[in-house]
């Protein structure tokens, strides 16, 4: 196929990207790719696409799309990936590429400054006698920048209380209704991707978008498209139930008490709306209190608590505060659009154009009446479709419903679409086979495979410990005795270490150990940004970074920065997560297995995507080490090492650690 020999041959070793770039490596496995890639494309295939590390795989589905000439939107798992396909491949690609082509980067509406809600910001500024001192730099950024994403600045915290104050978000967002709208970043965002070839998002943008179209008809912000292309694939059953369950907080709540405090109502509806404002807010704080008094605390510090909902939570005191909680939204629901309609001046005010007024208030009701809906039908009986839980932090209560199978879901939407869907990442299989992200994801036999093996020589470039002489990881003694024995490795590899743990409890007990001893520049999770630890760990060779879920995968640390992978347990989902416990009762249900059709295939992606931290390229070198000797002792560890490079060789002696390094 034309399509098939016009990407081989961008990609050959005398090919396009070998004239233009310097130090090009041409890539038996990336060009085999992008054959395969460029077939689904003009046969409008579903296909399922496992790359190792170094195949290249994101210039082997994008060269393809780009030459296909049909409006393609690539969807990324994480903002980092989002970033490097924008910043670095694109533009590489723009260079390189006879036919010309445009792109475009869509994040979610809240990365963006809302115009409408900065001019109330500035009123509001106006009326007060002090600010916070990032306050004057954010604004003054606001005023000159051209897209209004908040990634342009730096050195302001992503948590910080301005951001709450003038982000835009789907619920506060009024379309053409808003007089801003000339001048709106999201509106101009939106027509950037619109006139564009390739769309880069992010899975939670995309499966956001789908989600808004029955709710926020004016939130909509994807353009139409031809092809789909998910990388990091592995992640989409995660994001999508996240974002098709229905979510309420106490930070969304007092995120709309602050708003209604204000709207613009005019004079004989100041006092009303004022009230109301006051009253929202109150009756937030107090069922927040009662919730947190029937659930469980933290139990340790940095562990947000998840737990089921329990049965009865919805009687007493609980109940009480929820009916009060729910008349004030339905007053605000109903006040808000009567304010509204009315279209004279003693109401709106008339300090600015009424049309843009009303659509705030209108905007506002809608609100009021979808966070009134969402709790309701949280607190109704749970559908045995859904699990009810509940999410605490310092700052937030979250009541949410989600999917237990997302997979029925994703299946219709993805039947929607009659275009190519490819589902790319490095970790897709387990021990050979696609048939737990085919079930997860709902498409069954009805996509295609392929594998293209890493090219790295893991046989010379790395080497695989295992611990089996520790304490079974769930006796008490095994967090000490598998931070001795981390400490004990990175005294092999000189630091230059990425120590992953499944909990911050183990984290601490490892943090506390290295303290004491010192011999090492110390990175920890929590302490500052994930983005400045990685670029420490970089550039301060010999550091090493203690770290838990999030950075199981996307950290790209090459080089001899990172020499040692140290994962403290096998990373089996929690069985008490109420998530994990639905769908492990689900299967169960179902007179399937759920520990070795959900559990064991989880833990093995997970697994595999630690083991991907190390090598990085052919020219690293390292030790990826796991404390948990169950791998070797239980018979599903076979189902785990047999999902990690098979040329890997494996030791249990800390004798050829230190004579590897």
């Amino acid at each position: 196929m034309r399509l098939e020999s016009a990407a081989a041959d961008i990609l050959r070793p005398r090919g396009a990207l070998a004239e233009v770039l310097p130090g090009f490596e041409p890539r038996p496995g990336q060009v085999a790719m992008a054959r395969r890639v460029a077939r689904a494309i003009e046969l409008d295939e579903r296909l399922l696409v496992e790359a190792g590390t170094g195949t290249g795989k994101t210039i082997a589905y994008l060269v393809p799309a780009i030459l296909s000439g049909r409006r393609v939107v690539v969807s990324t798992g994480t903002r980092t990936l989002q970033d490097q396909i924008a910043s670095l491949d694109l533009p590489r690609l723009q260079r390189v590429l006879a036919q010309p082509f445009s792109y475009a980067v869509m994040k979610g509406i809240g990365n963006y400054v809302c115009r409408r809600r900065l001019a109330e910001h500035h009123r509001q500024l106006a009326l007060a006698t002090t600010a916070a001192p990032e306050t004057a730099r954010v604004l003054a950024w606001a005023e000159r920048s051209r897209t209004g994403d908040r990634a342009e600045l730096d050195g302001v915290p992503e948590d910080a209380a301005i951001w709450r104050d003038i982000a835009a978000s789907p619920e506060t967002r009024l379309g053409k209704r808003c007089p801003f709208v000339a001048d709106c970043f999201v509106t101009a965002m939106r027509k950037r991707a619109q006139e564009a070839q390739v769309v880069v998002v992010n899975h939670h943008l995309f499966f956001a978008d789908l989600a808004l179209r029955t709710r926020f008809p004016e939130a909509q912000v994807l353009p139409g498209y031809d092809a789909v292309i998910f990388d990091e694939a592995h992640q989409l059953e995660d994001i999508a139930t996240e974002i098709f369950g229905v979510h309420v907080t106490t930070l969304r709540l007092f995120a709309l008490a602050r708003d209604v405090e204000r709207a613009p109502a005019g004079r004989l509806g100041a006092d009303q709306v004022d009230s109301m404002a006051r009253r929202l807010e109150a009756s937030t704080h107090l069922l927040g209190q009662a919730l947190r008094a029937r659930l469980p605390r933290k139990a340790n510090e940095g562990d947000d608590v998840r737990a089921p909902m329990p049965d009865d939570l919805w009687q007493g005191e609980v109940l009480a505060r929820y009916h009060e909680l729910d008349t004030v939204l339905e007053e605000a629901e109903v006040t808000l659009a009567r304010f509204a309609e009315d279209d004279g001046s003693d109401v709106l005010g008339a300090s600015a154009p009424a049309p843009g007024k009303a659509a705030v208030l209108e905007g506002l009701a809608s609100r009021a009446a979808i966070l009134r809906a969402d709790l309701g039908e949280i607190a109704d009986s749970a559908s045995r479709d859904s699990v009810r839980w509940v999410a605490l932090s310092s700052r937030n209560v979250s009541l949410r419903a989600s999917p237990v199978d997302v997979a029925p879901i994703l299946a219709e939407s993805f039947s929607r679409h009659a275009g190519p869907l490819i589902f790319t990442s490095a970790t897709l299989s387990t021990v050979g086979s696609f048939s737990y992200v085919r079930e997860r994801l709902g498409l069954a036999d009805t996509a295609a495979e392929a594998v293209f093996a890493s090219p790295f020589r893991f046989d010379l470039q790395a080497l695989l410990y295992i611990a089996e002489d520790l304490p079974d990881p769930t006796h008490e003694s095994f967090a000490a005795a598998a931070a001795e024995r981390a400490l004990a490795l990175c005294r092999l590899s000189h630091g230059r270490a990425l120590l992953l743990f499944t909990s911050f409890r183990n984290l601490r007990v490892a943090e506390e150990v290295f303290r004491a001893r010192d011999e090492f520049p110390l990175l920890v999770q929590g302490q500052r940004p994930r983005q400045a630890l990685l670029d420490e760990l970089r550039t301060r060779v010999g550091s090493v970074l203690l770290a838990t879920q999030s950075f199981w995968e996307g950290v790209d640390v090459p080089g001899e920065a990172l020499s040692l992978v140290v994962m403290d347990r096998l990373p089996f989902s929690v069985p008490d997560d109420p998530l994990t416990a639905a769908r492990i009762e689900r299967i169960r249900e179902n007179g399937g297995d759920a520990f070795g059709s959900y559990q064991i295939p989880r833990a093995a992606l997970a697994l595999k995507q630690g083991f991907g931290r190390l090598i990085r390229s052919r020219r690293d070198r390292g030790v990826v080490a796991i404390l948990d000797g169950r791998i070797a002792r239980k018979s599903y560890g076979a189902a785990l090492l047999g999902s990690l490079p098979e040329d890997c060789p494996r030791t249990h002696a800390l004798d050829e650690v230190r004579a590897f390094f």
